[in-house]
């Protein structure tokens, strides 16, 4: 979408005036143009550029983007620019690191979502989903994952109060809304009362079914709260085979399932019992092993500190430290290159 306005008629003088009091030490200047903030294009800005360029013989006047902006910065002035380090973000973007929990939460929003109408499709049986809850879960995560946070100027904190909470409200919102047609898409198959898989097949019978919504056929580890693994510590696939499973001292139990189909399930059930398969990972005070790596732990940390790639007997250590704080993932490099 563009706008035209029919004026073209652009003045840059009071800003070159201002550069030249200020002794501006380049031979350029980067100017944003915008009719007005988060604005469409707008289509008067050929004609503008044309009508100073023919006008006035320097300075010219280019329309540019970005990469073309700092390729030429690079090229001309690179080896003269001080380098300085720090937060350059604006005051109204920094919810993005600030509020990272609500980032988090929305992001996984999204995913279900996702998930959540592919699963509809899955299970519906040609019943139509509907399209205006999906569409107002989209919405709010859409809201929240626009550009604009409530960070106001300092010197305005009232504005920054009244407008963080319409801000909250859409990753609340969000949330509730992707659980909610979640629900919805997986009623065919549960007791929505209690969460079960049906009043005899579900969790607290021991009943599980894993729904790959890939298009490609999926392993993965399927965690089970502590209610929903009443029966015991063993857990059988559909053709009463074992598979491996992990009893967490939250509780919770772990197991792995193999080979479920592209946008297909597989079952499982927890039976009465203790695991009786081991894996072949080793775990020491120090160490994780398994036939493809293994990795060395700062007990005092818990930090990776470096591995091995038993394959290619590649050895990295001390490389790397993995930090895993406030829910980032920063990754701190000694001088040595990683490859």
């Amino acid at each position: 979408m563009t706008i035209k306005t029919g004026n073209a008629n652009v003045d840059f003088t009071n800003k070159l005036v201002e550069l030249e009091n200020s002794d501006y030490p380049y031979d350029f200047t980067v100017l944003s143009w915008t009719l007005w903030d988060n604005s469409p294009l707008d289509a008067d800005v050929p004609f503008a550029v044309k009508a100073w360029n023919e006008k006035y013989a320097y300075p010219k006047v280019i329309i540019s983007g970005g990469h073309e902006i700092m390729s030429m910065i690079e090229e001309k002035y690179g080896k003269q620019l001080p380098v300085v380090t720090g937060d350059y973000t604006e005051y109204w973007t920094d919810g993005i690191g600030t509020a990272a929990g609500l980032t988090s939460k929305n992001r996984t929003a999204k995913e279900r979502l996702v998930q959540a109408e592919t699963v509809w499709s899955l299970l519906a049986d040609g019943k139509k989903a509907s399209r205006f809850d999906f569409d107002e879960g989209w919405r709010y995560i859409l809201l929240g994952s626009e550009h604009t946070w409530c960070f106001e100027n300092p010197t305005e904190p009232y504005f920054q109060d009244a407008i963080w909470k319409v801000k909250q409200s859409y990753f609340h919102e969000a949330e509730n809304r992707s659980q909610d047609m979640m629900a919805e898409s997986l009623a065919p198959i549960t007791d929505k009362s209690d969460g079960a898989l049906g009043p005899k097949e579900g969790p607290s019978n021991g009943g599980i079914a894993v729904i790959n919504t890939h298009t490609w056929m999926h392993d993965g580890i399927i965690a089970l709260s502590k209610a929903e693994n009443l029966k015991g510590n063993k857990v059988l696939d559909s053709n009463g085979e074992e598979v491996l499973s992990q009893r967490l001292s939250t509780g919770e139990l772990l197991f792995l399932a193999t080979g479920v189909p592209a946008l297909s399930s597989c079952h499982y059930r927890v039976v009465e019992g203790d695991c009786l398969l081991t894996g072949d990972c080793k775990v020491d005070s120090g160490s994780l092993e398994n036939e493809f790596l293994k990795l060395h732990i700062d007990s005092k940390t818990g930090n990776i500190i470096g591995f091995v790639d038993k394959k290619t007997v590649m050895i990295m250590w001390a490389m790397m430290e993995l930090i895993l704080s406030l829910g980032f993932l920063r990754m701190k490099t000694n001088p040595w290159q990683i490859w």
